[in-house]
């Protein structure tokens, strides 16, 4: 018979790790959101990479042991006397049983479901391709797909060989100007490898679907979108253009719906429209962005995050060990 228990032990350690990490994450959210103020793309990239890096991480710092003369060495003894006592009491040593069985069930669903949403990625760029043509015209390195669709799209599709896609009829929507600020805009997703790395972080949060998670990976598409705003301005030398086209795409987008459900595009952030225009125009008129969100926060982040995680290992290896050794 195959012995399960390497594995459950693998994957419950990975899910505490995950909550720790959710955990530290999320209260790293709500001081910044305390500040008043949209987190920045440092921050917002800490945040969301926080969890998967913990999962990596905890494991090592597991290792840790508590000082055998301090407070801690005591808590220490008596979690070893409340394990024992739990596990000689036949109703909690069948409810770990359940818990266990439960816990592979769930992650066989999860793991199925990031697998279906790689898929339906995958089959949407196949589709895509299949259906435009190469535009005649290039924007920089990247080659630019024509759908022939009359509503208005323009969005970035592509995991290891991302392209963008255009439809004619926001070609014909748009002046020229306004159609270089688009296609810089989706450039700057292309080279960033933007798609790629949503669908490690949305594979990530399917599999460890944590209340709250929804939040970072919304906080991170709103500064992913900015971020390009901003080397689009820079590209085109005036972010006025930018939130021009960025107002007029978004009416547009209003009139239609979404000719590709599901795939994000220069407007799909409708939300966050006022605040990409505002940050826009508070750009220097060179399209030089503003050195307004440095890098001190994102590493005071960073130190009390491992402080907070370092403690924690050593006592989510204890919890993991009651879980599945019984």
């Amino acid at each position: 018979m195959v012995d399960l228990m390497p594995t459950i032990s693998l994957l419950a350690y990975a899910y505490a790790a995950a909550a720790v990490g959710l955990t530290v994450a999320r209260l790293s959210r709500a001081w910044l959101g305390r500040r008043g103020r949209v987190p920045s793309y440092p921050e917002a990239v800490w945040c969301v990479i926080l969890p998967p890096l913990v999962v990596v991480m905890l494991p090592l710092l597991s290792a840790l042991q508590p000082h055998a003369a301090g407070p801690m060495a005591s808590v220490h003894t008596l979690w070893h006397a409340w394990e024992e006592a739990a596990h000689t009491v036949p109703a909690t040593h069948g409810a770990l049983h359940v818990a266990n069985v439960l816990l592979l069930l769930f992650v066989a669903v999860r793991l199925a479901c990031a697998v279906h949403g790689l898929a339906c990625r995958y089959a949407i760029a196949q589709a895509l391709r299949a259906t435009a043509q190469l535009h005649d015209v290039r924007y920089g390195d990247e080659r630019i797909y024509r759908l022939p669709s009359r509503d208005p799209a323009c969005f970035t599709v592509g995991l290891v060989r991302p392209a963008v896609f255009l439809s004619s009829g926001l070609l014909e929507a748009l002046t020229p100007r306004e159609c270089e600020a688009v296609l810089a805009h989706e450039s700057a997703h292309v080279r960033r490898r933007d798609g790629l790395m949503g669908a490690l972080l949305s594979t990530f949060y399917t599999i460890f679907p944590l209340p709250g998670s929804r939040i970072l990976l919304t906080d991170w598409e709103r500064a992913v979108e900015r971020a390009c705003d901003a080397e689009a301005a820079r590209r085109l030398g005036n972010p006025c253009d930018v939130a021009a086209a960025l107002v007029r795409v978004a009416r547009l987008a209003i009139q239609f719906r979404p000719s590709v459900p599901g795939v994000p595009g220069f407007a799909a952030s409708g939300d966050d429209i006022p605040g990409r225009v505002e940050a826009l125009l508070s750009m220097p008129s060179t399209g030089e962005a503003a050195e307004d969100s440095p890098l001190i926060l994102p590493a005071v982040l960073f130190l009390l995050s491992a402080g907070v995680v370092s403690a924690t290992g050593f006592w989510v290896r204890h919890a993991v060990d009651l879980f599945v050794r019984h």
